[in-house]
């Protein structure tokens, strides 16, 4: 009797885990599209990154996401993955003097501008992006960056959400 329950059990199991299986393919939304995008200050400062979109229909919501010092776009990939699985667009982007962008000192004003100019690219695609649902985040220095951004620039009404990590502020 105890062999019965036993190898029912397991049958349970793996009929369980193989519903289980079926239903996340079905529902979960894994499929990510993915692109390089290179933006340019001039001809010799230019900044790379990475754009996530959802497998939905446009126009997304978008948070801009922006590394800590010493790193780069790479380090706030799993956030852009899960939130476009989220159905959020997400970009990284390395700063200037990090990763593949322009070689420069920090300066935390050009970080500034940097943002500047990836907000600036979000705006230019309202067919894309939400412009009613636009965040910017980041850790360390990259939150310092959407700080900045989100209380010192003219924009800063069109920022609904900051998402700052590994940062502390007085706002």
């Amino acid at each position: 009797m105890h062999r019965l329950f036993t190898r029912l059990g397991l049958w349970l199991g793996a009929i369980a885990l193989i519903i289980g299986l079926l239903l996340y393919q079905v529902f979960y939304p894994h499929t990510i599209i993915t692109k390089t995008i290179n933006l340019h200050h001039d001809r010799d400062r230019a900044l790379v990154g990475r754009l996530y979109l959802p497998n939905q229909t446009a126009p997304y919501p978008m948070m801009i996401l922006w590394h800590g010092v010493s790193s780069s776009k790479e380090m706030v990939e799993p956030l852009a993955l899960e939130l476009a699985r989220h159905g959020i667009a997400a970009l990284t982007f390395d700063s200037g003097g990090f990763g593949e962008s322009y070689p420069r000192t920090f300066s935390a004003e050009e970080n500034l501008q940097d943002a500047k100019l990836v907000f600036s690219y979000v705006k230019q695609h309202p067919e894309l992006f939400d412009q009613a649902k636009l965040g910017m985040g980041g850790h360390s220095m990259g939150a310092a960056t959407a700080i900045a951004f989100a209380t010192e620039t003219s924009d800063a009404a069109k920022i609904k959400v900051t998402l700052d990590l590994g940062m502390s502020a007085d706002l």
